[in-house]
């Protein structure tokens, strides 16, 4: 059950990213119920792999 939870607080915070949030990464921790950004990027790490800056640099690069 914990690992589905942090699997859609996830998703949702990539959503989040996706529309712009590069320069929001805290806030966007607590708005998908993390309680901060350290927190936050441990479970990002162990779901996506990479941090979520470097995750959401990726993303601007491929998209230019």
């Amino acid at each position: 059950m914990r690992a589905w939870r942090r699997g859609v607080r996830v998703e949702r915070s990539l959503a989040l990213l996706r529309a712009g949030g590069t320069n929001e990464i805290d806030a966007i921790a607590l708005c998908c119920g993390f309680a901060d950004q350290a927190h936050f990027t441990r479970a990002f790490r162990a779901e996506v792999g990479i941090p979520p800056g470097a995750w959401c640099a990726w993303v601007v690069g491929a998209a230019l």
